[in-house]
């Protein structure tokens, strides 16, 4: 493990930027091939975009491979110009605060820079030039990508959805410990080092809370993935972040061993009622234990009053293994981050920048001012593509126009294969790596 993944996340203020033939050069970072896409929007159905791209990066001075997360921060702000809501009448009351998908990005830089835990992926560094258009966020890089795609007609055995389950559980803990929901736990957003230990990226969605429990409104996240609390609207409606969280734990799980999601419909209206109302129901093949699954019911309970608790979960029978290997205590597992005086005073590192004309130049050689970071050769993303859940009869367009479909707010029912998009904010290698 380098050792940049055990200091605190520097923020850097100062980016120098050079441009040869064949690579883009950032601060001590060489930028190589596209390994993947990101987005963020308040718009949970409208989950991929253009905001950003990721790219595999080496680091000059400790010489080991990065994921680095470019956002164009015009194009931020510029879609959300456009989708913002219209003032409010004098007769009406004000509409409800939408956050700009910037301030989203800030709010994940803001939580991932306290984390610490080998379940979760950790923020290297980020670079925030006030000159500059894009913000730069250095990741640790993850070799194998993702645990499953889903569906998936290879599900995991036992054994192996048995190991990454309570990895996962973990660093789950871990994140309640430090009073951050997720709010977005699926397989895609899992994702598995050489070691074969997973962990939890993506933040995009994640909140802070205060108290013993977050008390969430609205719907944020992927919508096979919601709790059936969670798809109530109205402002004045709020349920529990960590029962949605174990709901969500649950539904992947089911999807590690069965291959697909226990709930779906190719309409947003009709898979809402399905999660509500349906039970679970276990296909004859591939066969289940019954201890695996009593815990999935029992995490898919549909009163969330009645839903396993975190604490719970760890000491079931089959993640105990009916007791033989028990989970590490919250004590073992956790700890409050705390930072010395000397660590804060290094997180900020300022590094002389190169005349910004070599940006701006860089950008004219290609004849227009967009991302110059965009490689004109096939994407690593586009060679292997690692949709979230969709319907297995469903072939999507290869792209999707700019005016993305998406759930009206009058109730238009709109087909989810559409809408739900995996927004695979962090990157992978080859599938043939997770051979």
């Amino acid at each position: 493990m380098s050792p940049n993944l055990q200091r605190p996340t520097r923020h850097i203020r100062k980016v120098s930027s050079q441009r040869s033939e064949s690579y883009m050069q950032l601060n001590q970072y060489r930028l190589m091939e596209e390994i993947g896409q990101d987005s963020f929007s308040s718009n949970t159905m409208r989950k991929k975009g253009s905001y950003g791209i990721v790219k595999l990066a080496y680091n000059e001075e400790d010489r080991n491979l990065y994921a680095m997360k470019v956002l164009d921060k015009i194009k931020l702000l510029k879609n959300f110009a456009c989708f913002r809501p219209p003032p409010a009448r004098k007769s009406k009351p004000p509409p409800s605060t939408h956050k700009n998908p910037l301030q989203l990005v800030q709010k994940e830089i803001a939580i991932l820079k306290k984390l610490s835990h080998p379940n979760v992926v950790k923020l290297v560094e980020v670079l925030d030039d006030p000159n500059d258009n894009y913000l730069y966020m250095v990741f640790e890089f993850v070799e194998r990508g993702s645990i499953l795609d889903v569906p998936t007609d290879k599900p995991l055995d036992e054994d192996n959805a048995w190991k990454y389950f309570r990895d996962t559980l973990r660093g789950l803990e871990y994140l309640h410990y430090q009073k951050i929901i997720h709010r977005d736990i699926k397989p895609s957003n899992l994702l598995l080092s050489d070691s074969g230990h997973v962990k939890i990226a993506d933040f995009g969605v994640s909140c802070e809370f205060e108290g013993i429990d977050a008390f969430l409104s609205g719907t944020a996240g992927t919508p096979a993935f919601m709790a059936p609390e969670a798809l109530t609207e109205g402002s004045n409606h709020f349920y529990s972040g960590r029962a949605q969280d174990i709901w969500s734990l649950g539904i992947t799980l089911y999807a590690f061993v069965i291959g697909k999601v226990p709930f779906w419909d190719a309409y947003v209206i009709a898979l809402h009622r399905k999660i509500k109302n349906d039970p679970v129901i276990f296909p004859e093949e591939p066969h289940l234990s019954d201890p695996l699954k009593d815990l999935i019911l029992e995490m898919l309970k549909k009163d969330p009053g009645h839903r396993l608790l975190l604490q719970e979960v760890k000491i079931h029978a089959w993640v105990t293994r009916r007791g033989t290997c028990p989970m590490p205590s919250e004590e073992e597992n956790c700890h409050l981050v705390t930072v010395t005086d000397e660590e804060i005073e290094n997180c900020v590192r300022v590094i002389p920048r190169l005349d910004t004309l070599i940006l701006v130049k860089a950008m004219g050689h290609r004849k227009r001012f967009g991302n110059p970071f965009r490689s004109s050769k096939t994407s690593l993303r586009d060679r292997r593509k690692s949709n979230s859940v969709k319907d297995p009869t469903y072939c999507p367009p290869p792209t999707i126009a700019n005016g993305e479909a998406r759930h009206d707010s009058n109730g238009l029912d709109v087909p989810l294969s559409k809408l739900h998009l995996s927004p695979e904010t962090y990157p992978t290698k080859a599938a043939s790596a997770r051979q």
